[in-house]
């Protein structure tokens, strides 16, 4: 009827959107499809987004060498008074 047109319309136009999803009877039940379906894109294309990514490269392949290697380096190698070497 005009009257429920006027009372939706007047709701918005005066700043109060509660009082009218409140005359329009819109609960969040409502919107849970949409909500679904937005979290569904967002999942997908958070997959797709991953799967189209080039593969980084492994920054610890063992590459001759083994990972975590005890192998000294040229400065642990040195003897001076302040790193004495016991043989």
């Amino acid at each position: 009827s005009t009257a429920q047109v006027t009372i939706v319309t007047g709701h918005p136009e005066n700043g109060n959107i509660e009082a009218a999803s409140a005359a329009l009877n819109i609960r969040p039940e409502f919107f849970a499809p949409l909500d679904d379906a937005l979290r569904a894109a967002y999942m997908q294309g958070g997959v797709v987004a991953i799967a189209t990514l080039s593969k980084l490269a492994r920054p610890f392949a063992q590459s001759g060498r083994s990972s975590g290697s005890t192998a000294e380096t040229p400065a642990q190698n040195r003897t001076s008074p302040s790193n004495p070497r016991v043989s």
